[in-house]
């Protein structure tokens, strides 16, 4: 009897130590589910100082866009495209507020009002507010991915300018159309049917897709590991008596050293002053970047963009949303270093799909901007340029569409 009673006493206190392994780990598991929830929903690293998707163009941008066209009632026209409409957008609005403001930042823009009024067209609704939705390095699939997520989130543009070049459509350093910033934030579970039909993921592509999508610590896993490597980087050198790490020294030299900046360390947001040009690389280092965007052409990432460009006229036709796209202009030099015989292919697939759809084609490829003068690297418009360009542009929407009634 005592031997069993010690039995039955040792199987109880195993089976109540084994309820509390469960309940811890099940407490465990708790807080790291609400931890991953509340991180995906505070996005506490856009305080950081390191670069991340938190202080992202596309971040900022895309927040501040549903912010602003929420509270709004009036009509709603959006700019698509790269950085070839998002420099002289930007640093046309600096000057016309004749004040600084962060490109990444403002993205509602009062400047544009002003030439809605001098070419008033159906494009441009009356009393229309203008968002930008262009930014750095996006591809038509971003473009149709931005727009789509605008209009199932509640916000449908009356009219969308779409500004197109060739790297949007053809760019090698693109591995894929999941590789994408604006992908990588903004792409939904619900979007993998769409992009399987176009592309074939890899495994980790696949893997990587799903777990950012239903994990925030594993969608920012990078940004959380070069946030506590720079910490700890900086409670290292602060104790160390020598110099172990490379810091900026302010005038553009990296190297082992006490003093300076570490270099993933970012003091702040970008700003654009008035009279002053955005950033951007020299001509020659332009040219070596293109180069590498359009040579050599990639047939198959080709038209797996020109499959997203049919998908967002589509979706503006479906939705009632007046399209226009833009062939922005490019210099000769930047379009010598295009492979022979692409850029007709390119010009002449946005024909077919804009008339198809019964969408407008506006070219501004035209020789009065196609000498080097006119460009700071090639690609983007001198600031001195850029009046006239916005002219152009909006006097040639105007033509190509009825007056506004």
């Amino acid at each position: 009897m005592v031997v069993q009673a010690i039995s039955s006493q040792i199987e109880h206190n195993a089976d109540q130590a084994e309820r509390k392994h469960y309940s811890r780990f099940f407490a465990a598991l708790l807080l790291v589910i609400l931890f991953d929830v509340w991180f995906g929903s505070a996005h506490p690293l856009s305080h950081a100082t390191t670069v991340n998707m938190d202080r992202s163009e596309v971040f900022y941008a895309f927040s501040n866009y549903l912010k602003e066209a929420h509270r709004s009632s009036k009509p709603i026209v959006v700019f698509l495209g790269s950085s070839v409409l998002l420099q002289p957008v930007m640093e046309q609005e600096a000057n016309y507020l004749n004040n600084p403001i962060r490109p990444f930042e403002h993205r509602k823009l009062a400047s544009l009002v002003e030439y809605s009024k001098k070419y008033p067209t159906s494009c441009f609704p009356k009393d229309s507010d203008f968002y930008c939705l262009a930014m750095g390095g996006e591809m038509a699939s971003d473009a149709y991915l931005l727009l789509s997520k605008s209009v199932s989130l509640g916000i449908k543009p009356q009219s969308v300018i779409y500004a197109s070049t060739p790297r949007d459509f053809q760019c090698n350093s693109v591995p894929s159309v999941v590789s994408t910033p604006m992908y990588k934030l903004l792409a939904s579970l619900a979007d993998i049917p769409q992009i399987a039909q176009v592309t074939k993921l890899s495994p980790k592509e696949l893997a990587d897709f799903i777990g950012t999508r239903i994990s925030s610590l594993y969608k920012y896993r990078e940004d959380i590991a070069k946030y506590l490597w720079l910490r700890t980087k900086k409670i290292i050198d602060r104790f160390s008596p020598i110099a172990l790490f490379e810091k900026n020294d302010g005038l553009g030299h990296v190297r082992i050293q006490k003093t300076g900046m570490f270099p993933d360390d970012v003091p702040g947001v970008i700003t654009l002053t008035p009279g002053s040009a955005m950033g951007y690389k020299s001509a020659e280092e332009t040219l070596v970047e293109y180069r590498h965007h359009y040579d050599p052409v990639d047939l198959k990432k080709y038209e797996i963009q020109l499959f997203y460009f049919s998908k967002l006229v589509e979706l503006c036709r479906a939705k009632g949303i007046k399209l226009v796209t833009v062939n922005m202009p490019l210099s000769t030099t930047n379009r010598n270093l295009i492979p022979a015989g692409f850029y007709s292919k390119y010009l002449c697939d946005l024909q077919r799909n804009c008339s198809d759809q019964s969408a407008k084609l506006i070219d501004l490829q035209k020789p009065i901007w196609d000498s080097d003068a006119n460009y700071t690297d090639t690609v983007h418009i001198k600031p001195d340029k850029v009046p006239r360009f916005l002219d152009d542009l909006f006097s040639k929407v105007a033509f190509r569409l009825p007056a506004r009634p």
